[in-house]
């Protein structure tokens, strides 16, 4: 396999690895500072959305496993 002498070969560099390392925390920083954090009430209100939809899928998966079991329970008894 002929390799191409116009390719330069990619040494480690120690200053220009801290140099990347150095942009991408920077990068980070800016990108934090472009979030807009809700509000303690839009928070609250998200939190109680969870919750209660946690609540409601657990009731009917809770509904499911009776209806199941029930059926499950009459088919070993026959």
């Amino acid at each position: 396999m002929a390799t191409n002498p116009e390719k330069k070969e990619r040494k480690f560099s120690p200053k220009r690895f801290f140099q990347r390392v150095a942009r991408f925390f920077r990068d980070i920083r800016g990108e934090v500072k472009k979030v807009v954090w809700p509000t303690r009430k839009q928070l609250w209100n998200n939190t109680l959305v969870v919750v209660a939809i946690m609540l409601g899928t657990g009731a009917i998966i809770w509904v499911i496993d009776l209806i199941f079991t029930g059926v499950v329970k009459l088919t070993l008894k026959v």
